[in-house]
């Protein structure tokens, strides 16, 4: 808990460089986190060291890999954002469906230590090589999408601004929102944390309800 609320609280800052930095290496500097997160979950020895880990990979993973696929879909698709969106999002549906078989798989194999190691070593050869790939020419499309945010505001009115984050906490329908946005994170987070207490009281087989 306690590394997983010192995430959320950063995370508005640490997300907001993503408006400041170039696309290609803010999301270098994340997957290079991820590793060092990885690699830190994997030696971890004592209480505050997993706090440290798991502060890390929310950090560097759920938090801030989730936040560069929506932001630059949500950027950089004028036509079509919607399924943009929507075919980013299923990276994660996919993730949760599949990740917790082959992590168990993992587990059998090489002890969950190992799996680590082995997460921080794909992210090396596999992601990081495929990052620089993925964003090839993303210079010309970045200026293209300045080009084109700066001719809508020379269209709208010079009084016209986007709302600050001062302006969205005072606005008494973010909290209106904010109960409805949370509640999915809040319940997947605790069926993924207590899913096999959840087993052993319904009779289950760990296997199964990894599986399932």
């Amino acid at each position: 808990m306690v590394g997983t609320l010192a995430s959320a609280l950063i995370l508005p800052w640490t997300g907001k460089l993503i408006d400041q930095v170039d696309l290609r290496r803010y999301t270098l500097v994340v997957l290079i986190g991820f590793v060092f997160a990885c690699v830190v979950m994997a030696s971890v020895q004592g209480v505050v060291m997993l706090i440290v880990a798991i502060f890390l990979l929310r950090q560097t993973g759920q938090g801030l890999m989730s936040h560069i696929a929506a932001t630059s879909m949500a950027r950089y698709h004028d036509d079509g954002r919607g399924r943009a969106l929507a075919i980013a999002s299923l990276g994660e549906s996919i993730g949760e469906a599949v990740l917790p078989i082959l992590a168990a798989l993992a587990i059998s194999w090489i002890g969950w230590r190992g799996g680590y190691f082995a997460v921080a070593f794909i992210l090396v050869v596999v992601l990081i090589p495929l990052l620089f790939w993925l964003l090839k020419g993303h210079g010309a499309r970045h200026e293209a999408f300045l080009a084109r945010r700066h001719m809508v505001r020379q269209a709208t009115s010079e009084s016209a601004r986007s709302a600050t984050r001062g302006d969205m906490l005072r606005d008494p329908r973010f909290y209106l929102l904010l109960p409805g946005l949370l509640a999915p994170s809040m319940i997947t987070t605790a069926l993924f944390i207590y899913h096999l207490k959840i087993a052993d009281s319904k009779g289950w087989s760990d296997t199964w309800i990894t599986g399932n």
